[in-house]
């Protein structure tokens, strides 16, 4: 080690209070003593550290457990992104990810990046969940074409529907053009609402899609006087059921009233 190091480094521990210095007057470093009397010394005196032991191997732990917590925090989000790739590819917040992991980053920003991870890899998740239910309920695809025969006098059309239901183009601006649109639109938002994917499957097995999805903008328009839209929707599916609900009362009362009936 070069003596210029060297003396830094003594100067920092001496600053640190780990080392203290007595310097003599020619800045020479001896001891003198004589029997029955003290100890007369120079130099570098060593003993700070043996007084401050505990509180060096507790900071020196302190440490350490900082340094686990935040490799933690990246093993989580290096997690989180792999599997978000793995589901819909990369995106903006998985190059982001990325490049949080190439510096060193602090525990708030990574906890920050896995906060963003995990409400994209939620989502992921719901639609897959919902993707299955949507192939299991299209096994039974001659059962539902029988129950919308049945049910299309008693369904609003698609025009009356996107005419009276506005609040889904403050998350969806595109243009609508026909069922399967809006199949895409409720899909998306359920999940969003509160509304669990086995709710909204159920409604869409025992109501028909057509209906499920009218019910899905009619809760969308009245949200904030909802407290439970899952509830609500499980609700409306008992009562299509039963033979009992109206969708055009439904409809008509949401949009001119922006409020929806209560369900007994």
């Amino acid at each position: 080690m070069p003596e210029s190091t060297l003396r830094r480094h003594l100067a920092a521990l001496v600053a640190s209070g780990l080392v203290s210095r007595h310097d003599s007057a020619n800045r020479k470093r001896f001891a003198r003593g004589r029997a029955g009397q003290g100890r007369l010394a120079f130099g570098f005196d060593l003993s700070p550290i043996a007084r401050m032991s505990a509180q060096i191997t507790a900071r020196a732990q302190a440490a350490q457990d900082v340094r686990a917590a935040l490799q933690s925090l990246r093993v989580e989000l290096a997690a989180l992104r792999q599997h978000i790739i793995e589901g819909q590819g990369p995106c903006e917040q998985t190059e982001e990810a990325f490049r949080l992991l190439r510096r060193k980053p602090d525990g708030p920003a990574l906890q920050a990046a896995i906060d963003r991870l995990t409400i994209i890899h939620e989502t992921i998740k719901t639609s897959s969940s919902v993707s299955q239910n949507e192939r299991h309920i299209q096994t039974e695809s001659k059962i539902l074409s029988e129950r919308e025969t049945n049910a299309e006098n008693d369904t609003p059309s698609f025009e009356a529907v996107v005419t009276q239901c506005s609040e889904y183009q403050s998350f969806f601006p595109e243009p609508v053009h026909s069922w399967q649109d809006l199949s895409r639109v409720a899909h998306a938002l359920a999940p969003m609402m509160g509304i669990e994917a086995n709710v909204y499957a159920q409604a869409l097995h025992r109501m028909g899609p057509k209906r499920a999805i009218i019910s899905i903008l009619c809760i969308l328009e009245c949200l904030k006087s909802i407290g439970n839209p899952g509830g609500y929707l499980r609700r409306l599916v008992q009562q299509d059921v039963a033979g009992q609900l109206d969708l055009f009362f439904l409809l008509n009362k949401t949009t001119k009233g922006n409020q929806l009936p209560i369900v007994s």
